[in-house]
């Protein structure tokens, strides 16, 4: 009898497990589209090359004239990692300091004008919004 109650409940472990929704990522298309769907629409850009960041190099736009670099990662983790890479690259560097997004696998870097000391503080809240909207959406 406890045997067959193990069975049982080892069969259900197993098909619970079976159960789970995969990560879906996000596309480049999916933050372009987002972007134009809150008239913010992105140009695409020949902007000065940025960071190779965990071996992905960014795709550039231009939004409000500033430069957008938008990079896609395979995984979550590897957007994790990505970041880190970021800093470590950037530690020494005397440079001007971009707002940063993150949505599941991707990092988004806006360079503005306006003098910064934390990428995280302070940023364009219309772009936040929009990254907030893909996270949700995904």
């Amino acid at each position: 009898m406890v045997q067959m109650k193990i069975l049982l409940l080892l069969a259900l472990l197993f098909l619970s497990g079976c159960n789970e929704k995969p990560v879906e990522n996000i596309t480049l298309q999916a933050v372009v589209q987002a972007f134009d769907s809150n008239t913010l629409p992105l140009t695409k850009s020949e902007n000065a090359d940025y960071f190779v960041l965990n071996g992905q190099s960014p795709e550039k736009y231009a939004v409000n004239g500033n430069p957008l670099y938008i990079y896609v990662f395979a995984s979550e983790e590897d957007a994790k990692k990505g970041l880190e890479d970021f800093f470590n690259q950037t530690e020494n560097l005397n440079m001007v300091i971009p707002q940063i997004f993150a949505a599941k696998n991707v990092l988004i870097f806006y360079l503005s004008s306006e003098p910064r000391t934390d990428p995280f503080s302070e940023r364009d809240e219309k772009i936040l919004s929009i990254v907030n909207s893909i996270s949700v959406k995904e």
